[in-house]
């Protein structure tokens, strides 16, 4: 947890004084999972109670990168690039550490390259998940399926929902397969000082299981300008609604930063 500490502090200590309008607009970005501009993320989650006696802990690590590729003068074809590393321990009794590449994901959205009036734009596309998580650390297994999401931007506020199907390739004795259907809501309100408050949940139904994974969460995020990089950082927590006894229970953590680079703005 030191390392969260860390975070947090760095956090308040690089809030800047005055910032430009451009940094406002791009900070109400956050809650949206297509974007204009090019973006890099890092994420990191910590999660206890895990497992069925929750003994175990987790440490997970988001790297994602969006990018807007423009095929015509009315569409834009937006690529979302979502690496996973995990360690958990003791997830069960017995299991020790495990630490390593989790299952990773590629989507690509069609899209309109201009907002509607009101704010409103939308994206379609497939989404392919990779076998290249270590053993132990995900499903291992090809995945495909469909992904779209909506984005109503009105002054201040954003909201936004992804949602996509996944089934998994083929059949193999030694590695199970999944269908798992996946919702991404999120809401945010950006202040004309580029604070971002952020509320999101990112719910997963297992159908081969008939199971429920529901966290809540909420972040805090500050936009700022580090010399000429547009740059945010944010902190938060969630908590698990359900989830299957495997997984997680109660509260966990989240920290974050962003780069973006309005300049790549399609």
């Amino acid at each position: 947890m030191r390392a969260a500490f860390a975070a947090a502090t760095v956090l308040v200590a690089l809030t800047p004084s005055a910032l430009a309008d451009s940094d406002v607009e791009v900070a109400k970005l956050e809650a949206r999972h297509i974007s204009p501009i090019t973006t890099m993320s890092l994420s990191y989650f910590y999660d206890d109670r895990i497992g069925p006696l929750e003994a175990g802990s987790a440490n997970l690590v988001h790297l994602h990168a969006s990018v807007p590729i423009p095929i015509s003068e009315r569409w834009i074809i937006s690529s979302r690039t979502l690496v996973r590393f995990l360690e958990d321990d003791e997830v069960e009794p017995g299991a020790g550490t495990h630490f390593g590449l989790s299952d990773s994901e590629q989507t690509l959205f069609l899209s309109p390259r201009q907002a509607g009036p009101e704010g409103f734009t939308w994206g379609i596309g497939p989404v392919v998940t990779s076998p290249a998580a270590g053993r132990f650390l995900g499903f291992r297994r090809w995945g495909l399926g469909p992904s779209a999401v909506a984005v109503e931007q009105k002054g201040s506020w954003t909201a936004c929902i992804l949602t996509r199907q996944i089934w998994s390739l083929g059949d193999s004795e030694s590695r199970r397969g999944f269908e798992i259907t996946t919702l991404l809501p999120a809401i945010s309100y950006t202040t004309d000082t580029a604070w971002t408050l952020l509320v999101e949940s990112d719910t997963h139904y297992f159908w081969r299981d008939q199971l429920w994974s529901v966290p809540i969460g909420a972040r805090i995020i500050k936009t700022f300008k580090l010399g000429e990089q547009t740059v945010s950082m944010g902190a938060g927590t969630h908590y698990w609604v359900t989830d299957p006894v495997e997984g997680p229970h109660g509260w966990g953590f989240r920290f974050s930063t962003t780069l973006f680079f309005p300049d790549s703005r399609k």
